[in-house]
């Protein structure tokens, strides 16, 4: 029977430690009313099984205080057995040929050895049982504490819930207005106003290249235009000297001609 009591409440303790673990689903974790069921529920497990282990650690003090009544009437029964002995001495002493004296005394001997044994395996079972009530009382404390932690941490639980969730809404909060503001017309306005910018950049910098050759186009021509105008007028100066000292005229002196010409 102590071998079952044993398993039973050894069978209880590793159910109440499991207890939690096996009833924390969705329907218990999704509210605040759903942790309170569960709760609930885990506390009323808890009390249904520390009375029955108050139960059956009643039914043990009960053993041990039957055996321990046991025990007493025999350590009475052999005080009086050990008076009797004394007296069937002293009659022994007085005349050891009492047969009936004798017998008795056999007789009484050998039920003091029987109560010696038995008052040792009493003894044995005593000690053994108040043992275990020991052990026993000492979880039964345990889950009597753990029933009074509950209080505490259903009300803890409640409130990191709560908190846990509202800070999960604002970081999603603030996650949907940064992906609103990603997604707003100004930043839309932004991007074209860059891409506006960069495209007149880039054709600032071409017009200011075209503008550069046209430039140096133009020059190379009109470079170009007064080196043949020069060449012609050059050119004209020396034939019409030539015409005028065919015809008898001074064209003048080749310092003058030349001075005439660098003058062009």
């Amino acid at each position: 029977m102590f071998k079952a009591i044993g398993k039973y409440l050894s069978n209880v303790f590793t159910k109440t430690e499991h207890e939690i673990s096996d009833k924390a689903d969705e329907v218990f974790t999704s509210s605040s009313a759903g942790i309170k069921a569960g709760f609930a529920e885990t506390r009323d497990n808890l009390i249904r099984n520390i009375n029955e282990i108050t139960n059956a650690l009643s039914q043990l003090k009960a053993m041990i205080a039957q055996k321990g009544q046991q025990l007493e009437t025999l350590n009475q029964e052999e005080e009086d057995i050990l008076q009797a002995l004394e007296g069937i001495v002293e009659v022994l002493s007085e005349n050891e040929n009492d047969q009936q004296a004798l017998e008795d005394f056999t007789r009484y001997d050998a039920r003091k050895h029987e109560i010696d044994a038995k008052q040792a395996e009493l003894e044995t079972d005593i000690e053994r049982l108040e043992g275990r009530l020991s052990d026993y009382m000492l979880d039964l404390k345990r889950l009597q504490q753990e029933k009074e932690n509950l209080k505490k941490e259903e009300a803890e639980t409640i409130a990191d819930t709560e908190l846990a969730k509202a800070e999960i809404a604002l970081n999603q909060q603030l996650a949907g207005l940064e992906t609103s503001i990603d997604r707003s017309p100004i930043n839309a306005i932004r991007e074209r106003t860059r891409n506006l910018r960069a495209k007149a950049e880039i054709t600032a910098e071409i017009a200011g290249t075209d503008a550069q050759r046209s430039m140096e186009k133009y020059k190379q021509l009109g470079k170009s235009s007064a080196a043949k105008n020069k060449a012609l007028e050059l050119a004209r100066a020396r034939k019409a000297a030539k015409s005028a000292q065919e015809a008898g005229q001074t064209p003048g002196t080749p310092q003058q001609q030349k001075n005439q010409e660098r003058n062009l």
